[in-house]
């Protein structure tokens, strides 16, 4: 009679990363020859004007960059004016009042697209000045209702007004209750990094007590227009759940926390084992942590903590391992009747923590090792 012994034990599994499977949107590209288009400028000597680079829309979502070049110079997008010209981070030309030479000056706009080493370039632009500036009340342009920059990002707050006489720009912050504070020209007494730049406000490097409502007003004699622009800055996901490693006997209660850092945060999941863990009577979700009442053995392995919203997504792992346990008997044999001769194997098998030591007696008393 030959009988067997198993080594078993508590498997523990390796800390290891696991991303759960995501919605991802595959559009195919068609690289085609594209042009790009300016509109002729017309106006009065010290009018405002703002130029706009367009590519058609089958190609827009590709074009990766914007180059002006006045008279065989590239201006880049900057957070700041360079003299009478200034390339909007969104790529616009703003020209901050007409000029006679701009009538002879060479402008034109050129296009890259992300998946073709092609540039389009415009035809040159034509500045037509005529008459003089006429009596009228503000008008702003290039209107921006919601911003949401990342932190860290310069970002710059348009409040361009046409109209004669030259419109004063005032810029305010407005709090939760309403209240408004005026930003002035120059450094604003709140913080070093904002700034009012002929009336557009610059941010070097957003911060995420920036979000706030922003408007300007721009005045003149004839009247008034304002804009109210609300800026939510965002900031990249992180998540760690903790304890990372934690070991816990059965029947006893088990936590873990997500701390989750980082805005907005439209949603937070769970998974276990790379499968989502819902809310269940030993085991509950609330205010992004899990609490487990009472372990039990199916409860040990990885867990993961997803934080999302439209355009990020951060995760962070920890592993809960069974402590000690009593032995279970995962199998066990059966009763048997046989005729002497053949050949007979029994199999025990038994879980538990510490490893379970496995002895076989016959008739109560223990069987010796024998080459039988």
């Amino acid at each position: 009679m030959t009988f067997t012994r198993p080594h078993t034990g508590v498997w523990r599994p390796t800390l290891w990363a696991w991303s759960p499977p995501r919605s991802v949107a595959v559009t195919a590209v068609v690289v085609q020859r594209f042009d790009v288009g300016v509109a002729d400028v017309v106006g009065a000597v010290g009018d405002l004007a703002v130029l706009t680079c367009d590519v058609s829309t089958m190609v827009q979502r590709h074009v990766t960059r914007r180059i002006w070049t006045i008279d065989g110079r590239d201006l880049q997008p900057s957070i700041t004016p360079a003299g009478r010209h200034w390339v909007m981070p969104t790529g616009e030309l703003v020209i901050l009042g007409l000029a006679p030479s701009d009538a002879y000056s060479r402008i034109t706009c050129s296009a890259s697209h992300a998946f073709s080493p092609t540039i389009a370039t415009s035809q040159q632009v034509r500045v037509v000045l005529q008459g003089t500036q006429m009596v009228s009340r503000p008008q702003l342009l290039l209107r921006q209702e919601v911003v949401q920059p990342l932190v860290g990002e310069d970002l710059v707050l348009t409040c361009l007004a046409k109209g004669y006489p030259k419109p004063d720009i005032r810029w305010y912050r407005e709090d939760v209750r309403g209240m408004r504070t005026p930003l002035q020209e120059g450094l604003s007494p709140r913080a070093a990094h904002l700034q009012v730049v002929s009336g557009q406000l610059v941010l070097r490097g957003v911060r995420l007590k920036d979000s706030a409502s922003y408007s300007c007003t721009a005045n003149n004699s004839q009247g008034q227009d304002h804009l109210k622009v609300l800026m939510e800055v965002r900031s990249r996901l992180t998540v760690e759940v903790t304890p990372v490693l934690q070991r816990v006997d059965l029947g006893r209660p088990a936590s873990l926390t997500c701390q989750v850092t980082g805005s907005p945060v439209t949603q937070v999941t769970w998974y276990k084992d790379a499968q989502p863990l819902g809310n269940s009577p030993r085991a509950q979700v609330y205010d992004r942590n899990l609490h487990i009442n009472r372990v039990s053995r199916e409860d040990a392995g990885m867990y993961q903590c997803i934080a999302s919203n439209q355009e990020d997504a951060a995760q962070g792992a920890a592993q809960i391992d069974l402590g000690d346990s009593a032995p279970v008997w995962e199998y066990r044999f059966i009763s048997q009747t046989l005729q002497p001769g053949p050949a007979v194997s029994l199999k025990c098998i038994a879980s538990g923590s510490p490893m379970p030591h496995i002895s076989w007696t016959l008739d109560g008393y223990p069987i010796p090792e024998h080459e039988r």
